[in-house]
């Protein structure tokens, strides 16, 4: 594969071509691998929903014919309590990653916040006529998603699994798609992945298949499918757990986001990062803070300061 071309481009502007160029692939599955379980469950949503053969509208009048289907994906994400909890659903969220050497940008077009990490991503294709769905785009907006999840995190994760879906016009389908530290490095340095990264799709097994990206989830047969998916979707470890506070410290004015990680993990990396002596004044500042901050922390402003931020290394920490 060393005869593709590899540069760096916008993930709103990914192909094929990219996913050959870093040995990405896509595999349909069943409900029992996808899911886990050997048959859907029953959905919740309400018989007046699931019996009516129109699509609800949206919660709001939108002007502009292009923002609709967003209005409409987000209300079903919102009708299923998707975002519940301390999770919240957000539009048009722009994101980055490195890709040849460059800083590249991508955008979820619906993407669940939580925590200050985004735990699912949405792409739409708002044409009715489009015969193949945005998978190579939402492939690098989960890519950029694990990026950014990173940067807040220590130690940072060597691989997660992001649940995703693409919305062509009413018609979704859903994707778990696994990222490594190992293919972020190969995006960063243009070379072609010794591993390949699999991603699973699953079309809903709707009555009749053919005709699903015609008429996605207008048919009554089809809508109760997708619904019993998307609260499938919903059960992942990822989406479905409690509010896990997070654990912010402050050295010298600077906070650092550490959700998991003891005072004295942090106050041991702080103290070989700024080479300061081996005393317990870091300790001290590590645990005030702590009670300080009760594991609550400005997750807003921890992520708007991540390039300036720092990094403590799963190694460091270890040590």
């Amino acid at each position: 594969m060393a005869q593709l071309i590899r540069s760096a481009k916008s993930g709103n502007d990914w192909t094929d071509n990219e996913l050959f160029a870093f040995n990405i692939s896509i595999q349909d599955v069943d409900i029992a691998t996808f899911f886990g379980v050997p048959q859907l469950p029953p959905t919740t949503v309400s018989p007046v929903i699931l019996n009516n053969v129109h699509r609800s509208p949206p919660p709001a009048v939108i002007s502009k014919e292009e923002s609709r289907t967003a209005s409409s994906s987000s209300h079903i994400l919102r009708m299923l309590d998707f975002d519940d909890n301390d999770r919240s659903i957000v539009t048009k969220r722009e994101l980055s990653f490195t890709m040849c050497g460059s800083r590249v940008w991508t955008k979820a077009d619906i993407a669940v916040l939580d925590d200050a990490e985004y735990p699912l991503m949405v792409r739409e294709d708002k044409r009715t006529t489009v015969t193949d769905e945005p998978k190579a785009q939402l492939i690098a907006s989960a890519i950029a998603a694990f990026v950014e999840n990173n940067q807040l995190r220590v130690p940072p994760l060597a691989q997660r699994t992001l649940p995703a879906m693409t919305m062509v016009g009413s018609c979704p389908a859903f994707y778990k798609i696994p990222v490594t530290q190992s293919l972020v490095d190969a995006l960063v340095t243009a070379q072609y992945p010794a591993e390949s990264t699999v991603v699973q799709r699953l079309v809903p097994l709707v009555p009749n298949l053919n005709q699903y990206r015609r008429h996605g989830m207008n048919p009554l047969g089809n809508s109760r499918i997708v619904f019993q998916c998307l609260e499938a979707l919903f059960g992942f470890n990822d989406l479905n757990h409690g509010p896990t506070p997070p654990t912010c410290w402050r050295f010298f004015g600077l906070r650092i986001y550490a959700p998991g990680v003891a005072a004295a993990q942090a106050a041991s990396w702080v103290k070989l990062q700024f080479q300061l002596p081996p005393d317990n004044q870091v300790d001290t500042e590590c645990r005030e803070e702590e009670h300080a901050c009760n594991g609550k922390c400005d997750k807003m402003e921890a992520r708007a300061r991540k390039d300036e931020g720092l990094k403590m290394d799963e190694s460091t920490l270890s040590g």
